[in-house]
């Protein structure tokens, strides 16, 4: 098993959506934030806004 050297922070049930550029989700797809302010996976299949992908996951991992 390896070690993360990043800051990780489990967010449950918060008030507010990630403004973090890229967080992980409970079903563990990494979401980069781009350019239209939205966040997407890399593969480009998945976007939702901040509020969107906050109300769809149950736990958002904010890697810094």
């Amino acid at each position: 098993m390896s070690t993360s050297t990043s800051a990780r922070t489990w967010l449950a049930g918060c008030g507010t959506a990630p403004t973090c550029p890229r967080v992980r989700d409970d079903q563990l797809r990494v979401w980069s934030r781009g350019a239209d302010g939205r966040y997407h996976t890399p593969d480009g299949r998945h976007h939702h806004t901040a509020d969107e992908l906050h109300a769809r996951t149950d736990l958002v991992e904010v890697t810094r």
